[in-house]
């Protein structure tokens, strides 16, 4: 009976193929031909595709969870249940939130314990110079900076960590490439590599994903050369940690009001996944448990795992000193005459890649079921690429780890140069006048130092209502100065609690007036705090007075505002002792 269906059906194709005129012409031949083709590898591949199998139990060492996820706290599509619901399916561990904000309060606010998942709040800041995605720090009273060096400092002095967010992407690239002591870089991020994908796996995608998401959502995916040159770079100079993100938002939004819901979070969580190595298990305590996470990350003791490529379990690395003392990677070791030892039990083979100073060190390939024993005879910082020797996607990277520092010193920290040539802006603090909103208020305090000369305080409070976003107090001088001659300004300045202030110089005319400004941390310590004038930012003017034009200072103003802290009715004191100009 099959064969009298199949036959039929070959003799109809048969008589519409010769008998269909239109399709008799060789050209249209052709093009029918070419889309069968396209269509036929469109389906074929993620039909047949399957990840590699690898048996092993998951170890009892390993904390297994993703990280770079949005909810509906900012533009993600889910919420705290459907995120973590996702994950649980798939046996993770932790979810790692990083929604909008300087922070996102609810996002910040959110770590515990959900549907057997750790849930671990953070944000994404959006800077001047791209996005730094950040957990595990405490929350202040004011908000983050927009300027990166200051805000990594921050997101430091709170026990934060902070990752580089999609350096290269399309949309929204890291421009300030001169910040350090941030805590490392995405060497690979999912969402932005979707967005660099040609026009013809941008047209398969949606099928692909039908038909088998893991295949479509690897096929986004590209070696990351780029980024992975970069982290080297650092790590030159510094000790930087990379890792793998997802940047999920459950949607991809075609205008400002209209998204499609995919790809869903449970099939990002599939592909890229981080494996936290420690001693430690989690508690009942969710921050506690956080703090496990938090504390390997900024160490270095993950790796990162591609898992629609395979489960990474049963993988292990070590640096062996010749002592026979066994390193993490991440670590500072001073011994340079040891062994990298690699644990490979898989049931196919794969090519191990060892990168030392961001070059090529070592490249091996190894049968199912090894152990590689590298001698590592210099210092250097050395890392790991692993290769499943495989199937298609035998490019990526599918497992990355962190750096092992080996026979390097200790980078000493810089010390602080003291500016010569300081002359006084303004000699006296007299000059400055109270200004504010008309709900906040504040006073101005006169007092001597011990040198005798005057100190300005300012005794503030913050208040706004419903319809009003914005509320400020500022010490306010209206003084026309050229300071043409000088690189910045210093303000030596102490305050109540630790806070951020705003330092804004509007420069210009009445008529055509522009507004620039840089903000500064004051703590209850006195402290100088040195801010470039090359690196104010131009709030409000016209665009072609973007640099400033110091030649044309009319006034100066030390603020606090809504812009800046995280909850009105503010209160506080910030003490001045001298604002003065460097050479």
């Amino acid at each position: 009976m099959m064969s009298i269906i199949n036959n039929i059906s070959f003799d109809c194709i048969q008589a519409w193929w010769y008998n269909f005129h239109p399709m008799r012409k060789p050209i249209k031949r052709f093009i029918f031909i070419v889309l069968l083709l396209l269509l036929f590898l469109i389906v074929y591949s993620p039909l047949t595709y399957k990840k590699l199998t690898n048996n092993n139990p998951p170890d009892e060492n390993i904390i297994k969870g993703v990280f770079h996820v949005h909810s509906n706290f900012s533009d993600g599509k889910g919420d705290i249940e459907e995120i973590t619901k996702a994950a649980e399916e798939l046996n993770l561990d932790f979810v790692i939130l990083t929604d909008h904000g300087e922070p996102n309060l609810k996002c910040a606010e959110s770590t515990s314990f959900y549907n057997n998942v750790l849930l671990i709040g953070g944000s994404e800041f959006s800077l001047d110079c791209g996005h730094l995605a950040s957990a595990g720090f405490d929350i202040g009273k004011y908000q983050l900076p927009r300027e990166p060096q200051e805000a990594i400092n921050d997101v430091n002095r709170y026990s934060g960590f902070s990752f580089i967010s999609h350096p290269f992407d399309n949309k929204i690239p890291w421009t300030n490439w001169d910040v350090k002591d941030f805590t490392g870089i995405e060497v690979l991020s999912s969402y932005s590599s979707a967005r660099r994908i040609g026009v013809l796996k941008l047209v398969a995608f949606p099928f692909r994903y039908i038909l088998n998401h893991e295949y479509a959502l690897l096929s986004s995916l590209e070696y990351p050369e780029k980024n992975l040159a970069v982290w080297d770079s650092f790590n030159k100079n510094g000790k930087y940690m990379g890792i793998y993100a997802l940047d999920a938002h459950a949607k991809i939004p075609l205008t400002k009001k209209i998204s499609l819901n995919f790809p869903s979070y449970k099939s990002m969580f599939s592909i890229l996944n981080i494996y936290v190595k420690t001693d430690k298990s989690f508690s009942s305590d969710p921050l506690n448990s956080a703090d496990i996470i938090i504390d390997c990350i900024k160490k270095g003791r993950y790796y990162n795992v591609i898992e629609s490529i395979s489960p990474a379990n049963g993988f292990d690395i070590v640096y062996r000193s010749s002592d026979g003392e066994d390193h993490e990677t991440g670590e500072n070791i001073s011994d340079f005459n040891g062994t990298l030892r690699i644990d490979l039990p898989f049931k196919f083979p794969v090519h191990v890649k060892i990168i030392r100073n961001g070059k090529q060190f070592f490249i091996e390939r190894f049968d199912p079921s090894s152990k590689a024993e590298i001698m590592i005879n210099g210092p250097g910082v050395y890392r790991c690429e692993v290769f499943a020797d495989k199937g298609k996607f035998n490019k990526l990277p599918w497992i990355a780890t962190n750096p092992f520092f080996i026979g390097n010193e200790d980078i000493k920290p810089v010390k602080k140069v003291d500016i010569s040539f300081r002359q006084p802006v303004f000699l006296l603090p007299r000059l400055f006048k109270l200004e504010n909103n008309n709900y906040s208020s504040g006073k101005i305090l006169y007092k001597k130092s011990e040198k005798g000369k005057d100190i300005i305080s300012l005794d503030y409070v913050l208040r706004g209502r419903a319809n009003e976003k914005d509320y400020w107090v500022s010490l306010a001088a209206r003084k026309t100065v050229d300071l043409s001659d000088f690189m910045g300004i210093t303000i030596e300045s102490r305050s109540s609690e630790t806070m951020r202030y705003w330092l804004e110089i509007r420069t210009g005319s009445e008529q055509n007036e522009s507004w620039y400004r840089h903000s500064f941390l004051s703590t209850p310590e006195w402290e100088s705090i040195n801010i470039p004038f090359s690196k104010l930012i131009m709030i409000s003017g016209e665009p072609e007075n973007k640099d400033i034009d110091t030649s044309k200072i009319r006034s100066i103003f030390i603020s606090i505002n809504s812009s800046i802290v995280n909850f009105p009715e503010t209160k506080g004191r910030i003490d001045i002792k001298s604002i003065s100009s460097y050479k």
